[in-house]
């Protein structure tokens, strides 16, 4: 017998947010959530202040986005961010909490 604490057959929350953040170093983006308040932190992106953003590893397109996601798992999901390039300290890890985005669309809601 197994036990979850998720209930059978219920579906992750689908996240409306907008991509506008590219990582200088490595594959990773930041959105700014939109339809679950308090989500994310406030940071400046080059001189913009924005609120509500997360990050997630990966390579999506700019602008609107529609996601399903999981907790980012530091021991499990540290490869995510590698990349091969050198990078300049000036780019450090943003204070936002990470996602992994398990799947989007930028039309709906995934199903």
């Amino acid at each position: 017998m197994a036990f979850s604490c998720e209930k059978e057959n219920e579906k992750p929350p689908c996240i409306k947010g907008e991509v506008f953040g590219f990582f200088e170093c490595g594959e990773g983006v930041l959105i700014q959530i939109e339809n679950m308040p308090d989500m994310g932190n406030k940071i400046v992106y080059k001189d913009v202040e924005y609120e509500n953003v997360i990050q997630a590893p990966g390579e999506f397109p700019a602008g609107e986005i529609y996601f399903t996601y999981r907790e980012y798992n530091r021991d499990k999901d540290y490869h995510l961010f590698q990349s091969d390039e050198i990078c300049q300290m000036i780019y450090g890890p943003y204070d936002v909490p990470i996602i992994v985005i398990t799947n989007f669309s930028q039309t709906k809601c995934p199903e």
